[in-house]
């Protein structure tokens, strides 16, 4: 199962849709062992990779997209890539954050 898979899940399951469903994966029917409800906030998600489709899992559906080992310039351009990714799903730069 992919990350974008599981990241489109995570809130749904926190609001308490039932059951979880993800394409090709053995959560089907899934449940969370929590007394779930509007009232359950979700934990934010918290996602590192450099890859182009990662970029696009972090802008869609991550709180915090993480950086590591790159230089301040390639820094720059990810955290703008994420940012115009974010604005494409109609997610402002207070929704999606960026830490080193």
């Amino acid at each position: 199962m992919a990350i974008r898979d599981r990241a489109s899940v995570w809130p749904g399951a926190f609001a308490g849709l039932d059951p979880i469903f993800v394409p090709y994966s053995e959560a089907d029917g899934a449940k969370l062992a929590l007394p779930v409800g509007e009232s359950i906030t979700p934990p934010p998600l918290w996602f590192v990779d450099s890859s182009d489709k990662a970029l696009a899992v972090a802008a869609k559906h991550v709180d915090t997209y993480l950086s590591r080992g790159e230089t301040p310039e390639l820094i720059k351009d990810k955290v703008e890539a994420v940012k115009t990714r974010a604005a494409h799903y109609e997610r402002n730069s207070n929704m999606v954050s960026v830490s080193m």
